[in-house]
């Protein structure tokens, strides 16, 4: 999951040789989470919106079907403020 269009690009040069989508709102999330079966997720922890990363990374770990799914946390912020 992440917004912001030069990372998306960023990480599909580094991913090109695995299968992969993207989201970028908290609603399409969970659209390609129904959809498919995912390995491992990748988090922005600074998403806009109503719910930030680590509170859709609570909810999804909340959720049996996501328990055992990796995820791997990345943020572009350079401090909390």
């Amino acid at each position: 999951m992440e917004d912001e269009e030069i990372s998306q690009i960023l990480y599909k040069l580094w991913l090109k040789n695995y299968n992969h989508s993207f989201c970028d709102s908290e609603k399409s999330i969970y659209d390609k989470l129904s959809d498919d079966n995912f390995q491992l997720i990748i988090m922005d922890i600074g998403l806009p919106g109503s719910k930030d990363g680590l509170s859709l990374i609570k909810e999804l770990k909340a959720n049996k079907d996501f328990l055992r799914t990796p995820i791997a946390c990345f943020t572009s912020y350079d401090s909390l403020d």
